[in-house]
């Protein structure tokens, strides 16, 4: 059998295999689609179901947190006396519909002090034993039961310690009464929702063709109280599929037994080339005239196949570089953080925290603190001009210059006379760097600085006023030797923070093109003088990211908090 022949028997098997498998398929997919369909239902309505129980959780977190944060309540818990108690939180709670949120409030023997309902504020032995279940040092959230003196029902319940102090003084539950959740889910979703008792007959198991149970279960204990029952009717979505698989079966059927003929016409074509050189070579052994080869086409595809190998090969080196590149710019960045301070710098009566978020692989900016002696720490935050690769390298060059420089216990301004004059030698790029280097003296309470071109950082006091240091007007490091640069001291006497930061936070813009400036970071650090430098950072960056909603960062982000008591 000859080439030829045996590509096409091979074609013509294959298309036997392929379609015998698709029809196959075809008829073993009819049957998997009605379970997966069932399966896919459940995925969708245990999603919904958990949305649902995630809302109501939100709602008496709001709840919870309204109580928690209310002073003289807490203190009337820590020393109760009730009618104070109940007025204090009958006002809280006034908004609260007792019908969907019962709340009661209890001291730390879980005796009731508090209810918003118009049911005494007894305790029988069965909300006791499940109260004593549910109490915990931390929140909990879990389905019980309870009997609120009106009979036992399900409740998505939650329990929360109360503390005043650094002490738990009592507990809040909030518990919302499962039956009118499922009205609500069922009104929300438009499926037939129904509480079904745990040992009912009627329940098939947890899923079966018309109906889908899902369980109640207690936390902990994984006790099962109760069924949900969701109703619903795949029959004619069923038939639909069928009709659709068979049809779309057919249409598939056509079509790859028109691609296989093709297959079959084109491996036909393919030989052609092949059955006129066999032609002319055995014209030639028999001593007769062969005829003309057409050798365009082959040289064609011969070509075509070599650009397309070659434009894969590139295209996969060039791959691997990128790959190469994303790995250097990676490492570069792990190495670039580790010069960073890894922890608060803590010292009585002042704390020192930064951080530093780059708008590339690699940033430009940085931030630095130390202890010089037993009574001074300085701390310094810096802005390299330009971004990525380059403006990282000089950034751990001045870093290292400075960082020397100032260990040594000079002052600010001879600190950063002496590193501009270093950098500035062998600055070919013509590179610079803002920086604000400051020395804080606890024993003196007096904060000495010098400042090179860099944003000028704000002074919080106690009582939430915030200004800008005094501007010393001297020129960036790295561009010119030679230059002496200025110092001044002046009084923390009643400062709180002083807030260093690099032009990152001012100079970021939102959707609409526009700033965050300076009148926004000043209102910014001005609402939380007593916060926790840790604390600080976080609440800068999420008002940040609230002003520029997802915008890409255009620059690094820098800032260094210095608190003190």
């Amino acid at each position: 059998m000859n080439l030829k022949a045996q590509v096409t028997l091979f074609v013509a098997i294959a298309t036997f295999v392929l379609v015998a498998i698709f029809a196959a398929g075809l008829f073993l997919s009819v049957g998997a689609t009605n379970r997966a369909a069932l399966n896919e239902s459940r995925r969708i309505l245990e999603v919904m179901w958990t949305g649902k129980l995630a809302d109501e959780s939100r709602t008496q977190d709001v709840i919870a947190t309204e109580l928690r944060r209310d002073i003289d309540l807490l203190n009337e818990l820590s020393h109760p006396t009730r009618p104070t108690l109940v007025e204090l939180a009958a006002d809280l709670l006034e908004s609260v519909n007792p019908d969907r949120y019962r709340v009661l409030i209890l001291d730390v023997t879980l005796k009731p002090l508090y209810a918003n309902t118009d049911i005494s504020p007894e305790i029988g032995d069965d909300l006791a034993i499940s109260l004593s279940d549910m109490a915990r040092e931390s929140d909990y959230t879990s389905f019980a039961s309870h009997n609120f003196g009106d009979g036992n029902a399900v409740y998505w319940s939650k329990i929360a310690p109360l503390r005043f102090r650094f002490q738990i003084v009592g507990y809040l539950l909030i518990a919302s009464p499962v039956d009118q959740i499922t009205s609500e889910f069922s009104s929300s979703v438009g499926i037939d929702t129904q509480i079904v008792r745990n040992g009912d007959a009627e329940v098939p198991g947890q899923q079966s063709s018309s109906a889908l149970y899902l369980p109640l279960e207690k936390a902990g204990s994984h006790e099962i109280l109760e069924f949900i029952r969701m109703n619903r009717n795949f029959d004619q979505a069923f038939i639909e599929t069928r009709w659709i698989l068979w049809i779309g079966g057919v249409i598939v059927l056509i079509f790859v037994g028109h691609v296989l003929g093709g297959l079959f016409w084109t491996v036909k074509r393919a030989f052609l080339p092949l059955d006129a050189a066999i032609t002319v070579i055995d014209k030639l052994t028999r001593g007769e005239t062969p005829p003309e080869l057409n050798l365009s086409a082959g040289t064609m595809e011969t070509q075509r196949l070599s650009k397309a190998v070659e434009a894969l090969r590139t295209a996969q080196m060039d791959k691997e570089a990128l790959g190469k590149l994303k790995a250097e710019l990676t490492i570069a960045s792990e190495l670039q953080q580790s010069l960073l301070p890894s922890r608060p710098l803590r010292q009585e009566g002042l704390c020192l925290v930064g951080q530093m978020v780059p708008s590339q692989e690699v940033a430009g900016d940085y931030y630095d603190y130390f202890e010089i002696d037993e009574h001074r720490v300085g701390f310094l935050c810096a802005d390299v001009c330009g971004k990525g690769a380059a403006a990282a390298l000089f950034m751990s060059m001045s870093r290292t210059v400075v960082r020397t420089l100032a260990m040594t216990g000079a002052s600010p301004a001879d600190v950063l006379t002496k590193a501009n004059q270093t950098l500035s030698e062998e600055n070919d790029k013509n590179f610079f760097v803002t920086l604000f280097y400051g020395i804080v003296d606890r024993q003196a309470r007096t904060l000495q600085f010098a400042n090179a071109g860099h944003c000028s950082p704000i002074l919080v006091t106690e009582d939430g006023e915030a200004s800008y240091l005094p501007e010393t007007e001297d020129l960036v490091l790295g561009i010119f030797g030679g230059i002496d640069y200025s110092g001044m001291e002046i009084s923390l006497d009643g400062v709180r923070l002083i807030v260093s930061y690099s032009d990152g936070i001012p100079e970021a813009f939102n959707a609409s093109d526009e700033q965050f400036g300076n009148e926004r970071l000043l209102s910014m650090v001005r609402k939380h003088p007593n916060e926790e430098p840790e604390a600080l950072i976080q609440s800068y960056q999420r008002e940040l990211g609230s002003f520029t909603k997802g915008q890409p960062q255009s620059d690094d982000i820098t800032l260094c908090i210095c608190s003190l008591d």
